[in-house]
């Protein structure tokens, strides 16, 4: 009987631990609880993914609970980032995801004011598009040559976000159903609607896709499902897609990935002419101002075009 009392003994100090209220990982739960019902699943599946680190992280350098965590911790936090990712855009984006966690938790009166004060955070970086030059943009399309429905399907998201200047997040949204209306709708930041158009040759290629897919796998897609498909025979993730841009990056000798193609659709398209209201429809930006970082590109995209034309090299060769 003593034995069995000590057992029960033990597992109500265990569950006592277990349910602490300010440990990190159960306000984590309550938070992601929360985010279920307020929040988007992409939204959520990101902010879990890089919270959990976080909190692994504190873990490691003994913070359990919410009130132990300190100032310092937060800076220390800033440092492991920066050694591990090179990006500071990708450290910015991760920093949202904490630094929203821990504004919630002083709404929530979990804590009295967050451990942090303002510009301990990494600032959001400015943009600095990367747009591919024309032969660039050829050798990236000459790439995706090849036989079956894997080099379709790569020839066709190519072209579609050359085209569109879709970001990656957008792109996957896409339903086989959209292919008909010529056009989909996707959800961009802040829960934005925004309509994407399609032209002949993005619809030709991937009809193409679709076909091959059909031939090759024995699958046909219903107009409810996911129109990019993985070769696991899942609808393409975002990561997936930056597994494809890597390959497709090697094979072409060019380094590329999805936004670097947005840059180089809004580029190219303001170098050739269109205003930039246009271009800003099209990408689905909120204002101008966005597009500022690309105009000044264009611009100077556009004199090194009209020196490659110049009439000036034709008279010299002369």
């Amino acid at each position: 009987m003593a034995r069995e009392g000590q057992r029960k003994g033990n597992r109500l100090v265990k569950n006592e631990r277990a349910f602490n209220p300010d440990s990190l990982d159960w306000i984590l739960k309550e938070y992601i609880t929360w985010m279920k019902v307020t929040r988007k699943r992409r939204t959520i599946e990101h902010a879990e993914s890089y919270l959990k680190k976080f909190i692994r992280w504190c873990h490691e350098q003994g913070v359990e609970n919410i009130h132990d965590l300190q100032r310092s911790h937060i800076m220390g936090w800033q440092a492991h980032l920066l050694e591990h990712y090179k990006s500071r855009a990708t450290v910015w984006s991760i920093n949202c995801d904490v630094r929203a966690f821990l504004n919630w938790c002083v709404r929530e009166e979990i804590i009295k004011s967050p451990p942090f004060k303002h510009g301990d955070f990494i600032a959001k970086p400015k943009p600095n598009p990367k747009p591919l030059r024309v032969d660039d943009v050829q050798k990236l399309i000459d790439a995706t040559d090849g036989k079956g429905w894997i080099a379709a399907r790569d020839r066709a998201l190519v072209i579609t976000l050359l085209y569109t200047g879709v970001r990656s997040g957008e792109l996957v949204q896409m339903k086989v159903s959209d292919l008909d209306q010529q056009s989909f709708t996707v959800i961009q930041k802040g829960d934005r609607q925004h309509v994407v158009h399609l032209n002949a040759e993005c619809i030709h290629e991937i009809r193409r896709y679709l076909r091959l897919f059909m031939r090759d796998t024995g699958r046909r897609l219903s107009a409810d499902d996911a129109l990019w498909q993985s070769t696991r025979g899942e609808p393409l993730s975002g990561n997936a897609l930056r597994l494809i841009m890597k390959r497709l990056s090697e094979k072409a000798g060019v380094h590329v990935w999805a936004h670097r193609l947005r840059a180089t659709s809004a580029t190219l398209r303001l170098a050739m002419g269109a205003s930039t209201e246009l271009v800003r429809e099209q990408l689905g930006h909120s204002s101008l101002e966005s597009l500022r970082s690309y105009v000044k590109l264009a611009e100077e995209d556009r004199a090194r075009l009209l020196d490659e034309t110049s009439p000036l090299k034709f008279v010299k060769k002369r």
